[in-house]
């Protein structure tokens, strides 16, 4: 069976399931007779497990056609990279649910930082699509916390689904921001080759023609980038516009600075613009407003 019939497969089952779960929970409510309603509770408990399990079933399988989905571009992008790659994926029996995408999400990332191009870019597309994998899987179990808190049976567990479900709030919140982070960095940074495969990405024959645009059209916008560091004595820093020795850890923003300036971008450091006298906390708010 394909990966699509088999997901649309589960989809209905999981469907059917929790119309047999609506049923029986309006049976335990009003099912007059007390030995029917103890059966209903019964049933509903097995029914609960069902569901439980379908929904672990379609995770793994979104888990698994997120695994192909990276690997292929992957190997589209780097076609020599596989026999580089010393990891063996465990048997799929072996993982399931989050242990499974947690040894994906390790593989993949180990995969993505072989393929960083020397300016220290990552091929963020198979990124994104793990980030889906996990804002999927949290939404999953933002929708479990709340049935679990419309049929708890006590305050306690009201409670406990309560907490859940901040928890699970807070999680999509940060896995949205950081797959928004990673949308910007697309359309802000160019992308990103091995050598090796660039002539297969971009034909010969028409290079002169995209030089040729690239030289007709000049970007006219410059992105505002702001360079600062937390200085150990970032008053006296800024006040004497000179960073002492050891204070920056080996990273002077300075030549970061000198680095990025032009090629579409404007830079914004703060030892040059800061006023003097201020420590950086006192005005970075002010700074990154502009």
């Amino acid at each position: 069976m394909s990966q699509s019939k088999r997901f649309s497969k589960l989809e209905n089952d999981l469907k059917v399931t929790r119309n047999r779960r609506a049923a029986y929970e309006n049976m335990a409510v009003n099912g007059g007779i007390s030995f029917r309603r103890e059966n209903a509770l019964r049933m509903l408990n097995d029914v609960r497990l069902e569901i439980r399990k379908i929904e672990g079933q379609i995770t793994d399988l979104k888990v698994q056609q997120g695994l192909e989905f990276a690997k292929d571009k992957l190997e589209e992008l780097n076609p020599t990279a596989p026999a580089t790659w010393k990891r063996q994926r465990p048997r799929t029996e072996a993982l399931t649910g989050r242990a499974l995408l947690a040894w994906i999400r390790d593989d993949i990332e180990a995969r993505i930082a072989d393929l960083q191009a020397p300016q220290g870019i990552p091929y963020t597309e198979a990124q994104l699509r793990l980030l889906n994998i996990d804002l999927d899987a949290a939404r999953e179990h933002l929708a479990k916390h709340e049935r679990m808190q419309a049929n708890a049976d006590s305050q306690d567990e009201a409670d406990k689904a309560r907490r859940l479900k901040a928890n699970t709030k807070g999680r999509i919140e940060s896995i949205e921001n950081r797959i928004a982070d990673l949308i910007a960095k697309q359309k802000l940074l160019p992308p990103v080759f091995p050598p090796n495969i660039q002539p297969s990405v971009v034909p010969a024959d028409i290079q002169p023609q995209i030089q040729s645009t690239a030289q007709s059209n000049p970007q006219s916008k410059k992105y505002p980038v702001f360079i600062s560091y937390c200085w150990k004595n970032s008053k006296t820093a800024v006040a004497e516009n000179k960073i002492e020795d050891g204070k920056v850890g080996g990273c002077d923003p300075r030549n970061l600075a000198r680095k990025i300036s032009g090629d579409g971008f404007e830079t914004w450091l703060d030892v040059e613009k800061l006023d003097a006298g201020l420590s950086l906390s006192d005005q970075l708010p002010d700074a990154i407003y502009h």
